[in-house]
Order: structure tokens, then sequence, then C-alpha cells
């Protein structure tokens, strides 16, 4: 199996895994070009850090801690959680990643967030790689997460993002 069919699999079984009843995403998924959303799931992906500070200029240096994963990953999907401190300045939020090579992973995203934005403290934890505990993890809105696929594979088609050997 290569990589954009990994890709197409693991989505497809979130979207089978998740026990919400709105079905709006069927439309989106049956039309979704697997093969174009591999390059640009490739096209997006990035380095995940366990613990990261991002300042805006002035304010200090960033800092990254370790890598999360062993290989780079896009952000599919984010969510808050409700029990989020927002007045405070802690924000959890819950992350679906896609890694470089196929895999998905739930992550959950601790923020710190200072001076309105001017350092933000970011801490992930992996919390599952494992599509049917990953729905069970993050309250995955199916016709949000297929919207979004579907945006990102449009967007790429429109500018004419280069093509990456899978």
């Amino acid at each position: 199996m290569n990589k954009a069919q990994t890709i197409e699999k693991n989505i497809r079984s979130i979207f089978h895994e998740s026990q919400s009843m709105d079905l709006g995403f069927l439309d989106i998924l049956a039309n979704l070009d697997f093969s174009v959303l591999s390059q640009v799931i490739r096209h997006h992906a990035e380095t995940v850090y366990v613990y990261r500070i991002n300042t805006t200029q002035g304010f200090g240096p960033d800092y990254r801690g370790p890598e999360l994963f062993p290989v780079r990953a896009t952000m599919l999907y984010s969510c808050l959680v409700p029990f989020s401190d927002k007045e405070h300045g802690v924000v959890r939020v819950m992350e679906l990643w896609m890694l470089d090579d196929g895999t998905l992973a739930a992550v959950n995203n601790t923020q710190l967030i200072l001076g309105r934005g001017a350092v933000v403290s970011e801490y992930r934890t992996v919390k599952s790689t494992v599509p049917s505990e990953i729905c069970q993890v993050i309250p995955i809105d199916r016709s949000k997460l297929a919207g979004e696929l579907r945006d990102l594979c449009r967007i790429s088609v429109s500018v004419g993002m280069p093509c990456y050997e899978l």
C-alpha cells in the first residue's frame, strides 16, 4: 500500500469511527481527491514540538523543545476543550495530526497565553494513534473536518502547488 492509499484508509477510518449523527460530510467525502490531498498533506507538513514558546518581536526569543514525532506532520483538525480557562489564559486544544507516513495522531495541546498573545507557551502530548481511540479522545465534527480537507485540496489546485514523490 502506498502513502496516498494509507492516507485515504486512515482518513476514511476516522469518518467511520466517529459517532456523530451529522451526515453532511458524505457528499464532500465522496468527491474528495485523495491523491491531491496526500500532496497537500506532504506540502503542509511541519515539525511538531513537545514544548514550544512563541513570542512576538521584542518579548524575547522563541524556544523549541524536543520533537513530538520522529517525522513531520500536518494538522488536519483542532477543537477547543470545554475546561479551557480563557480568562486566565489557559486553553486546551485537541488536535488531529497526520504524520508523514500516513499515521493519524490525537494530540492534547495545553496553551498558556500571556500578555494578550505576546507570549504563547504550548505543551503537547500524544493521546492516541489508533483511529478507533482517536474518535473517543477528540469530539470530531465530521462535516467540519470534511470541509477543511476539501478546502485544503481547493487551495492546492488554485495555486499550482508542487508535486512530491510519495
